[in-house]
């Protein structure tokens, strides 16, 4: 009996044009909301018009979701574990409700921000959570994204100089407001240069990755730069030879002098900065030994701690930081209060388990894997939470459709097996 691997097949087709759709969608669906957050998050002008942006964006995403579902060929990926999972939230989020409805309307402040993440989770979690548990090959959403870097690059630079502009800046004067949400959206386009600089190192990409981290350092947000210190580390690691060994003699060195002239170097770069009239939030609390500063963000743990400790098996349900504190400042610290330590610490687990096996094969779906698991893990000591963190709802759907494969290949294997069990048996 000839071999058919790599012979062509109606499904394998049908797979290849729904996983080409719906990697559309999602390169969509992280690209467009990107590049309003820069613009809105740098530009007063932008700014006020922010509810039209999203209400563009919004209906943007909702034709293509709904061109989507309608598409016989990409329905039919949708797994009954995504569904149930679907379920299960809502019934979640209606039992907290039941359990104590107060928490949604004692007060104005909380219900806002409940209200604020509920809709994040609706409109980018649950929806990115889907798209990918349905994909069976990664290559064509990576492609998409890595394709939208001078997109996401020049939005960038045109929010960076209007936040140099007075007229234009969310801050009249020249001192760069401290945006976290132009930070985030730009650690998009700075992952995605790093990893067009691990497959083909050109001047234009290192320029323009230099360029981004430059944008995410003066605009004050120092939480995506975390991460991409981790992302350069972790590739470097992954460098391989000769390569490898200049590369890192290269930042050892410049890590070296910036250490021995930590002092100099800032002082000279805020010096300079200020001479044309711009001030960096992160540059000072740097030179002031107080880059680790938490922003206050003690003062919620506490409240929210010695909340939980009274329900440590049950937790105190969906978005029930959020009501305590307005924003609970911790991906991990949100999990155990909406779920309990006992789940949250499975929860979590799980989550770090499933992020390094994905992580580690060498595919696009395992690029794709680190740079999500390099975005929201680090940061979650300290930002995030579990129901708008839609980096951790990719790596979930990334996991439902890895497990969806091998069930897939496991079934192919007894088939072909059984095939040829009974052609011996005939002969």
């Amino acid at each position: 009996m000839e071999s058919e691997i790599g012979k062509t097949t109606p499904d394998s087709e049908r797979l290849k044009r729904s996983d080409e759709r719906i990697a559309f969608v999602a390169a969509v669906h992280l690209v467009l909301p990107a590049c309003k957050n820069m613009l809105v998050g740098a530009s007063s002008l932008a700014f006020a018009y922010n509810d039209i942006l999203n209400a563009i964006v919004i209906g943007v995403l909702l034709v293509l979701y709904v061109r989507l579902l309608f598409d016989r060929t990409v329905i039919g990926n949708l797994s009954s574990i995504t569904v149930l999972i679907i379920i299960c939230c809502f019934m979640f989020f209606a039992l907290a409700w039941i359990h104590d409805n107060r928490l949604f309307v004692d007060s104005t402040f909380p219900y806002n921000y409940v209200k604020s993440q509920l809709q994040t989770f609706l409109m980018y979690s649950l929806p990115l959570f889907m798209l990918l548990s349905m994909m069976r090959d990664y290559d064509h959403l990576l492609n998409n994204l890595l394709q939208c870097c001078p997109v996401l690059f020049v939005f960038a630079s045109i929010a960076f100089v209007c936040s140099l502009v007075p007229s234009l800046a969310i801050s009249e004067s020249r001192t760069i407001q401290y945006s976290m949400g132009y930070g985030n959206a730009v650690l998009l386009l700075s992952l995605l240069l790093l990893l067009k600089m691990r497959r083909r190192k050109t001047p234009l990409v290192i320029v323009a990755f230099i360029l981004s981290v430059v944008y995410i350092l003066l605009s004050g947000s120092r939480g995506p730069l975390l991460s991409i210190g981790i992302a350069m580390v972790v590739l470097l690691m992954m460098e391989k030879g000769r390569k490898k060994i200049i590369i890192s003699l290269v930042v050892l060195t410049a890590f070296v002098f910036a250490t021995l002239f930590y002092t100099e170097l800032l002082s000279t770069i805020i010096e300079f900065l200020e001479s044309r009239g711009i001030s960096s939030r992160t540059l000072v609390l740097m030179l002031s030994d107080q880059a680790f500063y938490d922003s206050g963000r003690s003062d919620y743990y506490s409240v929210v701690v010695d909340r939980l400790n009274e329900c440590p098996l049950t937790g105190l349900g969906a978005f029930s930081g959020e009501v305590l504190v307005g924003l609970t400042h911790s991906l991990y610290l949100d999990i155990f209060v909406t779920f309990g330590y006992f789940i949250g610490g499975l929860l979590i687990a799980w989550s770090v388990i499933s992020a390094v096996k994905l992580s580690s094969e060498n595919s696009s779906r395992g690029e794709l894997a680190l740079l999500i698991s390099i975005t929201v893990f680090p940061r979650g000591f300290f930002s995030g939470s579990f129901f708008t963190s839609k980096e951790l709802w990719m790596l979930f759907g990334m996991k439902i459709s890895d497990r969806i494969n091998r069930n897939q290949r496991d079934s192919d294997r007894r088939n072909s097996l059984a095939q040829d069990l009974r052609g011996s048996e005939r002969t």
